[in-house]
C-alpha cells in the first residue's frame, strides 16, 4: 500500500525523445507531418503574484464551510495536491449570506482526482470536471487549475476541444467577475487574491476581470451574469462594465439557445427576478432576449402601466419564493406574460359575447407561445402558461357563483396554478381573498402569501342553547351569582384566618 502511494505521489515527468545532432547520411529522411489547423492562441496571461490576507484579517473560517468539503479538501491536500476552495462559496460567506454549494479547485487532473474518490464521476464534454457524491445528498465540483481559452459563442463551450490547465494566476484571469476569483487555503486559511476581488467585495462592486468589451465579444453570457450578481448581491456595476453591457447588449443573440435560456430562466426561478429584469431592461439587454418587450414597453417609455404591472408581478413571484414557497413554473411565465397579454386587450375585440371564451383562449395561446419561444422555453410549459392565462375569467366568473366553488371547477387540472397566478395578480392591492377561493387555497395548500386570510363577515353574537330551551319551556332562568368583591387597589391583603396557618408550610 505505502509502495502504491508513493508511486502515485511521485510526479510524472515526460523524457524528450533522442535526437542524433550528427548529420548520417544513411539515415532516412524525415517524413513531414501533414499539416495542422491553426488553433487560436489563449490570451496572455500576466504573471502575477496574490495579495496574500491571513486569518486575522478575513472572516472566513472553517465553521462556515460544509464537512464534505473540507474531506475532499483534506484528501486532495493528503495526497500532496494543492486544493482552494473557490468561487460563489467564498462570496457568499464573506458578505454573510448561506453559500449555496462549495467548488474546489487543485492542481490535481480530473482522471487522477476520479481516482482518489470512488464516489465520484467525470462530467463534462469540453471542461472535465468531477463530481463527488455524499450521502446526504450533498455535490462538490472538483476542477482542475485552467488559463484561459477563446469562446465559440455559437456553440456550447470554447474553440479548443482539449482541457486547457494552468497556474492559480491564470486560473483567477480566465474568470468572469472579480469577487468570484478569490482562494481559500486550507494549509494556512489565508484568501488568495489575484485581481483585486477582495476590495471589490469591500466597496460593494461588480467588475469584469479585464476589459470588459473584450470579455464580453469572447463570451456575451458574461454581460447576463454580470447582471445576476448584481442583483443577488445588491452589488452596483462599475461604470466600465455598465457601458460595455450597453455596446454589447445585441451580441447576446450570437449565445448558443440553451445557454441563453439556461441563464434567463435562472433569473424568473430564483428569487430575483424583479432586480434582474429591470438591470437588463435599463441596460438593453432584456429587449435582447426579447423583442416583443420592445414593442410592448414602447421604446420612448409611453407605456409606463405596463411596466408598471410587469414588475409589480415579478415582485409578488419573488415574495412567494422568498416566503419558502414552491411556485411551479408554469405560474411564473404566466406572471411574467399576463401584462403583455391584458395590452393587447383581447376582450375588447369580440363583439358577441357568446364568443368570448374560446376567441380568447385562441387569441392568447397565439400571442404567448412566439413569445416564450424566444426565451427557449418548451413547448409544453408555453401551453400550460396560455391556458393558465386564458382561465382567469373562469376563475373569476366561478367566484360570483355563490359561498361556494363549483366541484367541477374544482377538479379542473389548473385550479391550484390559476389560484396562484390570482393572488399573484392582486398582491400589490393588500384586499384579501374571497371567502371561497381562500377556504379553497386552504385545502390544497395554495396559499401563497401569509396574510392572505377571508372576508369574514360580522357575526351576530353567540346564543346559549340551555337560554334557547328555557325560552321555548317557560323555565326561569338561574340568576348569575354576584361577583366577589375585589380589595381596594394599593390596600394590603386581609390577615388569613388562624387555621389557615397550619397550612402555610405546605403550600
Amino acid at each position: 500500500m505505502l509502495g502504491w502511494l508513493r508511486r502515485w505521489r511521485k510526479p510524472k515527468t515526460d523524457s524528450p525523445a533522442p535526437t542524433n545532432t550528427t548529420p548520417d547520411a544513411a539515415s532516412p529522411p524525415v517524413k513531414p507531418s501533414p499539416p495542422r489547423a491553426p488553433q487560436p492562441a489563449a490570451p496572455a496571461i500576466p504573471a502575477s503574484e496574490p495579495l496574500i490576507i491571513p486569518r486575522p484579517e478575513h472572516t472566513l473560517s472553517r465553521r462556515d464551510i460544509s464537512v464534505n468539503t473540507l474531506k475532499v479538501m483534506g484528501r486532495l491536500i493528503q495526497h500532496g495536491y494543492k486544493a482552494y476552495l473557490v468561487g460563489g462559496g467564498i462570496r457568499d460567506v464573506l458578505i454573510h449570506k448561506r453559500p449555496k454549494d462549495f467548488d474546489v479547485v487543485t492542481d490535481a487532473k480530473p482522471e487522477q482526482v476520479r481516482a482518489l474518490f470512488r464516489n465520484s464521476r467525470l462530467i463534462g464534454r469540453r471542461f472535465r470536471l468531477v463530481h463527488v457524491f455524499f450521502r446526504d445528498g450533498e455535490i462538490i465540483e472538483v476542477s482542475t487549475f485552467r488559463r484561459g481559452v477563446d469562446f465559440d459563442v455559437e456553440s456550447d463551450g470554447p474553440v479548443q476541444e482539449e482541457n486547457t490547465f494552468g497556474t492559480p494566476a491564470e486560473d483567477a484571469h480566465r474568470r468572469d467577475l472579480t469577487i468570484n476569483a478569490l482562494y481559500y487555503d486550507l494549509q494556512n486559511f489565508a484568501i488568495y487574491d489575484y485581481v483585486g476581488g477582495m476590495a471589490d467585495l469591500k466597496n460593494g462592486v461588480i467588475r469584469v476581470i479585464g476589459d470588459p468589451v473584450t470579455r464580453f465579444h469572447e463570451d456575451p453570457i458574461r454581460m447576463m451574469r454580470a447582471v445576476r450578481h448584481s442583483a443577488g448581491t445588491g452589488f452596483a456595476i462599475e461604470p466600465r462594465t455598465r457601458e460595455a453591457i450597453r455596446e454589447c447588449a445585441a451580441e447576446i443573440a450570437k449565445v448558443n439557445p440553451s445557454r441563453r435560456r439556461d441563464e434567463f430562466l435562472r433569473e424568473l426561478v430564483e428569487g430575483r427576478s424583479r432586480k434582474s429584469l429591470e438591470i437588463m431592461l435599463d441596460l438593453g439587454l432584456l429587449g435582447r432576449i426579447m423583442p416583443t418587450i420592445r414593442r410592448v414597453f414602447g421604446d420612448d417609455g409611453g407605456r409606463p402601466e405596463v411596466r408598471e404591472h410587469f414588475f409589480r408581478n415579478l415582485a409578488a413571484v419573488d415574495e412567494a419564493i422568498a416566503r419558502g414557497k414552491e411556485v411551479p413554473f408554469p405560474v411564473i411565465l404566466a406572471a411574467l406574460m399576463s401584462p403583455l397579454v391584458a395590452a393587447q386587450n383581447f376582450p375588447a375585440q369580440v363583439e358577441d359575447p357568446r364568443r368570448l371564451r374560446g376567441f380568447l383562449s385562441a387569441a392568447v395561446r397565439s400571442f404567448v407561445k412566439p413569445i416564450l419561444a424566444e426565451i427557449g422555453v418548451s413547448k409544453a410549459n408555453a401551453e400550460a402558461a396560455a391556458l393558465l392565462l386564458a382561465g382567469q375569467s373562469q376563475l373569476e366568473r366561478a367566484i360570483s357563483y355563490g359561498p361556494q366553488i363549483p366541484k367541477h371547477i374544482l377538479r379542473k387540472s389548473y385550479f391550484v396554478p390559476g389560484l396562484m397566478l390570482y393572488q399573484i395578480e392582486r398582491r400589490h392591492t393588500g384586499e384579501r381573498l374571497p371567502k371561497p377561493l381562500f377556504q379553497a387555497g386552504l385545502d390544497q395548500n395554495a396559499l401563497l402569501f401569509v396574510e392572505a386570510s377571508p372576508n369574514k363577515k360580522r357575526r351576530r353574537p353567540h346564543r346559549s342553547r340551555n337560554r334557547t330551551a328555557r325560552a321555548k319551556t317557560g323555565t326561569p332562568e338561574t340568576p348569575a351569582a354576584a361577583p366577589a368583591e375585589q380589595p381596594p387597589k394599593n390596600q394590603p391583603p386581609a390577615s388569613p384566618p388562624d387555621d389557615s396557618l397550619r397550612f402555610k408550610h405546605s403550600e
